[in-house]
């Protein structure tokens, strides 16, 4: 039996294309089937004064951390000391604990309309759950160590892969985490796998000044830390992200994550690879009080520029639409249709679910979020103004 179903609304924001004043939308088994301007003489059912979206695309998470009530640490601490409370809350969490945030963390996210989410696991937390069609997830797989240890590094991580058959709702990536704790043997090793693999690649990659510092001259807090931990130090000095961005252009669908530090040369050398995506953590950029981000450098390059809320270790929830007020109230000249964007079909394509969500298409999930329209606003200005 088909089950059709249709909705009226002032104003269907499609996303791919203008939007639809007093539109209807339909919805024919859980796929879309039209958009048609007829809102009083299609309509199943009229949602009257409210506008249609897509659900969000939430392209970097790490979900275990989704048991904390608030963020670790202060805001404006050094990374480097954020990411001792991190290493230290992991140690005193269980496998069971893990999976339990994790779990809760997929609740949180639907219930703030979120349908597909970018994330890194350090851990085979999706052997142990079990997933339903109400949200996709790309299961980016996050290694890190030396070269003494990359080998068993990457073997574990295609055992993790191999015991778990993708399917129509989790779908697999690889992290090398990032430049201070990957090394070369690892980071090339990580790369020809996805090459080989064809994986979607996720690197957190020009996140602090500190990062900088040691990729230039081996010094500074991240070697402080280094030195803190016991683990071995790199022999190299003198790189730049430009160095890892040449590296990951070489993989099928490389994720630079945050990029908050990126320079003129590595702007322009991602500019010209259009493989790439970038994702900006707004809150969590925020939340460390970091330098200005390069939005605006990145978009001038037509960089497709997609939305993450990182964790709740840095973030206090896992809202997207309060990431994209985040970014509205930021960049206010920033156009909303294009914040609104970021938020959904960039981040569908970052992940490579932009056949099944980011825009109200025929042919893709049937699903969108009702918002409600503020008279003295347009419809964009009322999603990007309201509380959710």
């Amino acid at each position: 039996m088909t089950n059709s179903y249709s909705w009226g609304a002032k104003w269907i924001i499609p996303i791919d294309q203008p939007p639809i004043e007093n539109g209807c939308l339909t919805v024919v088994d859980g796929v879309i089937a039209s958009l048609e301007p007829n809102r009083q003489s299609d309509a199943t059912e009229d949602l009257g004064e409210v506008a249609l979206i897509p659900l969000f695309v939430n392209a970097h998470t790490h979900l275990e951390f989704s048991g904390l009530s608030e963020p670790l640490g202060e805001p404006g601490m050094l990374i480097t000391d954020w990411i001792l409370q991190v290493i230290k809350y992991r140690s005193e969490q269980t496998a069971e604990q893990k999976n339990a945030a994790v779990a809760d963390g997929l609740k949180e996210s639907l219930v703030c309309g979120t349908t597909g989410i970018g994330e890194i696991a350090t851990h085979a937390w999706f052997q142990e759950l079990a997933l339903t069609d109400d949200i996709l997830v790309r299961c980016f797989v996050e290694r890190l160590g030396s070269s003494e240890i990359a080998s068993a590094q990457i073997e574990e991580a295609k055992n993790w892969l191999a015991n778990h058959a993708v399917n129509d709702v989790w779908y697999p990536g690889v992290s090398p985490h990032a430049p201070y704790s990957v090394s070369d043997e690892l980071f090339q090793g990580l790369i020809d796998w996805a090459i080989a693999e064809s994986l979607p690649t996720a690197m957190h990659l020009a996140e602090s000044r500190e990062e900088l510092q040691f990729m230039e001259t081996g010094k500074g807090a991240f070697r402080d830390l280094l030195e803190t931990l016991n683990v071995p130090l790199p022999t190299y000095t003198k790189r730049r992200p430009l160095d890892y961005l040449k590296k990951l252009s070489l993989a099928p669908k490389p994720l630079v994550i945050h990029g908050n530090y990126l320079n003129v040369a590595e702007l322009d050398f991602i500019g010209q690879h259009p493989h790439f995506n970038v994702v900006f953590c707004p809150r969590t950029h925020a939340y460390f009080e970091h330098e200005p981000y390069p939005l605006k450098d990145l978009l001038r390059r037509d960089i497709d520029v997609a939305i993450g809320t990182d964790s709740r270790a840095s973030n206090p929830d896992l809202n997207m639409l309060a990431e994209l007020q985040e970014v509205h109230r930021r960049f206010p000249d920033i156009a909303p249709e294009k914040i609104l964007e970021m938020g959904t079909l960039a981040g569908a394509r970052a992940l490579q679910f932009e056949n099944q969500m980011g825009t109200l298409t025929p042919g893709k999930r049937g699903e969108f979020l009702t918002i409600p329209l503020e008279p003295t606003m347009t419809p964009l200005e009322s999603i990007l103004n309201i509380e959710f």
